[in-house]
């Protein structure tokens, strides 16, 4: 029992040395700081390697992520001009704020569509694009009466508010940026 305790001891304390060295030294690689504390078995990377591994897979992840959202938004709007001619900036600047779902099912929706009106009209109804990040950012759900308010926006007035919305911490808020659009 003393060994393995000696051995999670050993463990224990080649993390914190790597954690301390790998923070003091920035500019060294990992090679170069296992050497400097001599640690041959490397079956078990120390946690802080480790730790600062996973902080690069999802800081890789999640910009992958951005990346492949910006060129399904791209995709979207280049196969709405294609389809209906030139797409109005305010309804072109909604659909950059899509999720991937709301795109996707864009995606579909847009072969049905005949001319502006249409994509007008699909944005106004599949408002939870903006309802559900809106309702997130406010920490409650929006009343019947706000999303029926909301849903006669222009879409160049909805991708304002999409932008917007960050600034929001109440209702009264939204209420007050609602009553300088109208």
């Amino acid at each position: 029992m003393q060994e393995a305790d000696s051995e999670q001891d050993r463990a224990n304390l080649i993390d914190i040395v790597t954690s301390i060295m790998v923070y003091k030294f920035t500019h060294l690689s990992q090679a170069e700081i296992k050497a400097m504390i001599s640690i041959i078995d490397f079956t078990k990377e120390p946690r802080a390697i480790r730790e600062a591994k996973e902080e690069g897979r999802e800081e890789g992840r999640e910009e992958g992520r951005e990346e492949a959202l910006h060129r399904e938004r791209s995709l979207i709007l280049r196969q709405l001009t294609k389809r209906l001619g030139v797409v109005e900036d305010g309804m072109a600047a909604c659909i950059r704020c899509l999720s991937f779902d709301h795109l996707e099912a864009l995606g579909e929706a847009l072969l049905d569509f005949s001319d502006g009106e249409d994509l007008a009209a699909w944005l106004k109804e599949n408002l939870t694009w903006i309802t559900t990040p809106l309702a997130q950012q406010l920490g409650q759900d929006l009343a019947e009466t706000m999303i029926v308010r909301l849903a006669t926006l222009s879409p160049a007035v909805l991708a304002d508010l999409s932008r917007a919305m960050p600034e929001f911490t109440s209702m009264a808020d939204l209420e007050k940026w609602l009553a300088i659009q109208e």
